[in-house]
């Protein structure tokens, strides 16, 4: 006899499968079979069936004009990229890496210029060029860069002008000010004077998330000077990881210099003009605790939302920064920025143009940043043949698993292999097949059926795939 079995989901309970309980037991006699009579799904994201697949690197050609014309190859890595903000990461890096233009400049000078942000708006690939130069740290309310995050009253005993700290000492509260200015991808550099150096409690320079809550301690790179063994000592911070030089006393005068250059951070300390010491990433020195120093992550890439913060805790004795400047971008949500006329060039034969959804080859455009967006929404290409609907069925063996009968068996097991017509009816599946493939329960004896478990999957890696709304199946048991 044909009993015909209609499975519900809900995603608000599960996203990635269908789990019904039945009210009434059906009993299911020796050698029964169950089959996909149709199902009917919607499926969240139409980048879980989507890749893109770069066959060979791929050239993007760049030229800008700001004063001067420049000109730039930029190289992405070929390879497989998992999703749409995979591959503009990468193009967002070798966009950023190729500004160094000669490797015996002074890493201050490397990437100076420019920078490109790649991003999805309103759907669309764009490409933003920004300016990049050395601003004056501009404490003071007129032409201020900095915003006061340390509450009301933190600032007591603070005086505040461009590029200048001084604090007496008697303020009660810690005290944080965050920039307003982005810090660049690839090199960044903070310099300033350490006119006085605080005698107690902590004073910080770190790079930090704009959106970070006051009380947020993550801190991907940073320089502190904090008490160590009963003595005031220098120490470079990489992923939340302190590293102090336990050797060498700050020193009034002292210049610091904090750099991040690609994945690696330095803390350089000039005295009289000449380097008396750095602590750097890939580095084991043996006054530094504790080592290796690492380098960083490839999970710090948004630089967009990166600023420089400096933080005083409570009790520090009174110190003081001079001529304290940074490397930031001009016009990333500030007025400030210098127009440039930006011209993309993109290989006609490599997909990358269409993975982003551009269809011409140049694209022009003028502004502070220079803008430019694509013609349509990027998408991937599908590369899975199908899409598996898996069942489960406690208390039973399936006929594609090895396992006793009569025992229950929590493998799951397909029963048919959905192909979608269009990669644009991929979200939205509506499906019955002409002939029905399907599964021998391998039961001796009858079994009262309980519950069914459903689940959608990539025929290529079984990865589950995600569902919204509420998916339906029905099954057909003989």
């Amino acid at each position: 006899m044909v009993k015909l079995i209609r499975l519900k989901g809900d995603s608000d309970k599960s996203e990635t499968e269908i789990r019904n309980v039945f009210n009434e037991g059906i009993m299911l006699p020796p050698n029964s079979t169950v089959g996909l009579r149709s199902c009917r799904v919607n499926f969240l994201n139409i980048e879980d069936f989507e890749i893109y697949r770069l066959p060979t690197d791929t050239v993007i050609n760049l030229e800008w004009f700001a004063g001067s014309k420049y000109t730039q190859q930029v190289t992405i890595p070929s390879g497989d990229y998992e999703n749409t903000n995979a591959l503009l990461a990468a193009v967002q890096k070798a966009t950023n890496s190729v500004w160094i233009k000669n490797p015996a400049l002074p890493l201050r000078a490397m990437y100076r210029g420019f920078h490109g942000r790649w991003l999805v708006v309103n759907g669309k690939t764009t490409f933003q060029m920004y300016s990049l130069s050395d601003i004056t740290a501009a404490f003071a309310p007129v032409n201020d860069s900095w915003n006061n995050v340390g509450g009301a009253g933190s600032a007591t005993g603070m005086t505040l002008t461009n590029g200048r700290i001084v604090s007496l000492g008697t303020n009660t509260l810690p005290f944080e000010l965050r920039g307003l200015f982005n810090t660049p991808l690839i090199n960044q550099v903070f310099q300033c004077t350490l006119t006085t150096v605080p005698t107690a409690g902590s004073l910080e320079i770190n790079a930090k998330s704009q959106r970070a809550a006051a009380a947020d301690t993550t801190i991907p790179w940073g320089f502190a000077i904090e008490d160590f063994g009963g003595a005031m000592r220098y120490k470079l911070r990489v992923n939340n990881v302190t590293h102090t030089n336990t050797t060498v006393v700050p020193t009034d005068g002292d210049i610091m210099i904090l750099r991040k250059f690609g994945s690696k951070c330095r803390l350089s300390i000039k005295r009289a003009g000449v380097e008396e010491f750095f602590i750097e990433s890939g580095q084991s020195p043996a006054n530094v605790l504790p080592v290796p120093i690492p380098s960083l992550g490839s999970d710090e890439l948004d630089p967009q939302l990166m600023v420089w913060n400096i933080r005083a805790d409570t009790g520090t004795s009174a110190f003081e920064i001079n001529d304290a400047t940074y490397q930031g971008i001009n016009n990333m949500g500030n007025p400030a920025g210098n127009t440039i006329q930006l011209t993309l060039n993109l290989p006609r034969s490599n997909p990358l143009g269409s993975f982003l959804g551009f269809t011409d080859v140049v694209y022009t455009a003028v502004g502070a940043p220079a803008a430019i967006t694509s013609d349509q929404v990027p998408i991937g290409r599908s590369t899975y043949p199908g899409i598996m609907v898996k069942l489960s069925v406690p208390g039973t063996d399936l006929d594609s698993h090895a396992g006793q009968q009569d025992s229950p068996n929590q493998s799951l097991s397909y029963l048919d292999v959905i192909i979608p017509q269009t990669i644009e009816n991929v979200n939205n599946m509506i499906y019955e097949p002409n002939n029905i493939a399907r599964l021998a329960l391998r039961n001796k004896n009858p079994i009262e059926l309980r519950n069914m478990n459903v689940q959608f999957a990539r025929d290529d890696n079984g990865v589950p795939l995600k569902f919204t709304g509420q998916p339906m199946v029905l099954l057909e048991l003989d």
